[in-house]
């Protein structure tokens, strides 16, 4: 077969040459139990109250004067979330630092004098 050039015929090629991609296949999301949804409902039951407390707590503190009346009550409440986030995920647990971070917090919260 030397000068002779052997050829595919098209139709064979392009059966070989292009493969059909594996299609993915989605994940079903499992669906919640009951004791999920009633432990959710509690969870935002809780998150709830914490949340007027907090908005009552930053009202008479600014009707107070003892925190900024610039700042809006869902900033404050936000900046205390994230602080106690940030605290409790430090392992090991530390005082000092759920200390400093309270500091900076309570600190920024203060008008000026």
């Amino acid at each position: 077969m030397v000068g002779k050039s052997r050829t595919v015929p098209a139709a064979r090629s392009r059966k070989v040459g292009k493969r059909a991609a594996p299609t993915k296949r989605r994940a079903k999301a499992a669906r919640p139990t009951e004791v999920e949804l009633l432990l959710g409902r509690r969870i935002s039951a809780l998150r709830a109250g914490l949340v007027a407390a907090v908005e009552e707590m930053t009202d008479g503190a600014r009707r107070d004067g003892e925190i900024r009346a610039d700042l809006d009550p869902a900033v404050v409440r936000t900046l205390i979330e994230h602080t106690a986030h940030a605290v409790a995920r430090v392992h090991p647990p530390s005082q000092d630092l759920a200390d400093a971070y309270l500091t900076v917090l309570l600190d920024g919260l203060r008008p000026a004098p």
